[in-house]
């Protein structure tokens, strides 16, 4: 099966929006769910969030685009895992890697209960891609059809939000985990567990 993609550059911007969008709407969710956990009334969610998201709009679509062009077909996603952990190093956030095989789980906070997971899937589609974008897919038969490039993309927004949070001391007492896998992995390599798993979906109505 073939599919055309297009190739206006309205269509990758398009795509950068919603990965911003969604990772602001990650951490809003995350810090609600922590607050509500822990009784922490006086945590609050910066209204800012999405301006500062706009500040990575660069890094998401270098980011998006490089996914895009190597696709991984379900538990052979060893390059996009190798993306997710290099990042992850980037942006300073301890993980632990080969979850189910190509699984990376990313955690963040104090260390303590509650852990608000944040769940993304990474796998292509046995597609080839038929389009004239300069990041099409390279891997004959394999494509990012369904939008899983951006759902690295925005999980990985929202962990650089969330580092910085931590930084600044905002991030409150719980704990939150960014999981990248195929399947839901309720797992942490801590033994704590898990209040709340945050799982979003590209929209098939929106170019991607």
């Amino acid at each position: 099966r073939r599919v055309e993609g297009q190739s206006t550059t309205t269509t990758t911007m398009t795509a950068t929006r919603m990965a911003m969008t969604v990772a602001t709407s990650l951490c809003s969710l995350a810090l609600v769910l922590l607050a509500t956990a822990t009784s922490a009334s006086a945590l609050k969610v910066d209204s800012t969030l999405l301006e500062k998201a706009k500040e990575d709009h660069v890094w998401l679509l270098s980011i998006r685009r490089e996914l895009h062009t190597k696709p991984e077909l379900m538990y052979k996603e060893y390059e996009t895992s190798k993306v997710i952990q290099r990042e992850l190093e980037s942006i300073g956030i301890p993980f632990v890697a080969g979850i189910g095989g190509t699984g990376v789980v990313a955690t963040l906070g104090s260390g303590e209960g509650p852990v608000i997971g944040l769940r993304a899937d990474m796998d292509a589609l046995p597609l080839d891609e038929e389009s004239s974008v300069e990041f099409k897919s390279e891997n004959e038969g394999r494509m990012h059809a369904c939008g899983h490039d951006i759902h690295v993309t925005m999980l990985l927004g929202a962990a650089r939000l969330l580092k910085r949070m931590e930084k600044q001391g905002e991030l409150g007492r719980g704990e939150s985990s960014s999981i990248s896998n195929n399947n839901i992995i309720n797992i942490s390599h801590k033994k704590t567990q898990n209040h709340s798993l945050l799982v979003s979906h590209a929209s098939c109505h929106v170019p991607c």
